[in-house]
């Protein structure tokens, strides 16, 4: 079996505006009938996260002490809460519950589809931080102080918020006898690891593997895909990394946590690409990869369409490097900010790196750490 196809979640906007069907009808037109697909997402807005927030501040959850028109990471509207401590009830997603309900349907006709339906599930420390924090801006120390411990009081409330919206949508698949996976997605994990001094980062690499393999829980067993990711707002990385060292240590303190659960090791989607910029071809930044725990199976995310022979490139070094084959290839990030033209190419791209050549049980890693 070669390696599948992996859609990390949103389509071009000419695309979503049709039923999910059709959608999906066009992705297996790029990709081609030999492909196989690790599921069928389909996730019809990149800016959701605005639009959820924007929809509790019209319900008067929450209230903007920042404005901003989310053109980039320092546009981004900073909220607190109107109140006291909320019910995790007001702060749940209830158009992302109504969409899983419509998709389910949607891939329950797909009665020869073998993929299961992908749901985005966003980590609700992403959210908290991107609502109540912001980009850490430090000339306003303050605000990120004040923001960040407002954080820390209420992540486990946006938690119970995420666990309930989870769990209506297990019910309704089980309703509707559909198979599904949940992408768990956490930028800010890989943001904060590149951010932060080198000898504080394994202190931080095991603090956010403990609130990941919490969320993680949450989804039915078995059922979880986990997306790290670097930022695509206005298709801009929020940082950009120099090697693949804070992935290696953050996957690894997880593996640690959940094995001690007695939890799976999910598949994990690492970008390789971010941003503009196409994966790098250089072996030293791949090198760390020879580190990696040994059962986590990854979806490489290396498919470029700018740059297609760097892409070939990045997936060999990635398998060489981590000594191990890729279950999936995908692209760094979803399509949704993508024109039609530009996303074909790259699903064309990701479903020929899939089908290339296995590099070999015996190809050890490349370059040193």
């Amino acid at each position: 079996m070669g390696r599948k196809v992996h859609l990390v979640g949103s389509f071009p906007p000419e695309i979503t505006d049709r039923e999910p069907r059709a959608a999906w009808e066009w992705v297996r037109e790029q990709i081609g009938p030999d492909a196989e697909l690790t599921a069928l997402p389909f996730d019809g807005d990149p800016d959701w996260l605005v639009r959820y927030l924007q929809g509790l501040g019209d319900s008067g959850a929450v209230r903007a002490i920042r404005e901003g028109d989310c053109s980039d990471y320092d546009a981004v509207p900073i909220y607190r809460l109107s109140g006291g401590a909320p019910d995790p009830a007001a702060l749940r997603d209830g158009a992302r519950v109504d969409r899983a309900r419509e998709l389910l349907v949607a891939r329950r006709e797909l009665v020869d589809e073998r993929a299961p339906l992908q749901l985005s599930r966003p980590n609700p420390l992403d959210v908290g931080l991107l609502s109540m924090v912001g980009r850490p801006q430090w000339r306003h120390p303050v605000r990120v102080v004040r923001g960040t411990v407002l954080l820390a009081g209420q992540l486990r409330t946006l938690s119970r918020a995420a666990r309930d919206e989870t769990a209506d949508a297990a019910r309704l698949a089980a309703e509707q006898d559909v198979p599904v996976v949940w992408q768990l997605e956490t930028p800010a994990v890989l943001y904060a690891l590149n951010l932060l001094p080198a000898p504080l980062r394994p202190l931080a690499a095991r603090l956010l593997a403990r609130q990941v393999a919490a969320v993680l829980a949450q989804i039915p067993a078995g059922a979880a895909v986990l997306h790290l990711c670097y930022g695509a707002l206005a298709r801009t990385e929020l940082i950009a990394p120099h090697d693949t060292r804070p992935v290696v240590l953050f996957l690894n303190a997880l593996a640690e946590r959940l094995r001690r659960r007695g939890a799976e090791l999910p598949p994990v989607h690492v970008p390789f690409a971010y941003g503009t910029r196409p994966p790098p071809v250089d072996e030293a930044y791949y090198a760390p990869l020879a580190r990696l725990d040994p059962g986590w199976r990854l979806i490489a995310g290396v498919a470029d369409e700018r740059d297609a022979e760097a892409s070939r490139t990045a997936l060999a070094l990635v398998e060489r490097s981590a000594v191990r084959r890729a279950e999936g290839v995908a692209t760094a990030c979803g399509l949704g900010r993508h024109d039609t033209a530009a996303a074909a190419r790259a699903l064309a791209l990701t479903a020929e790196l899939a089908s290339s050549p296995d590099p070999g049980k015996d190809a050890g890693p490349v370059g040193g750490d």
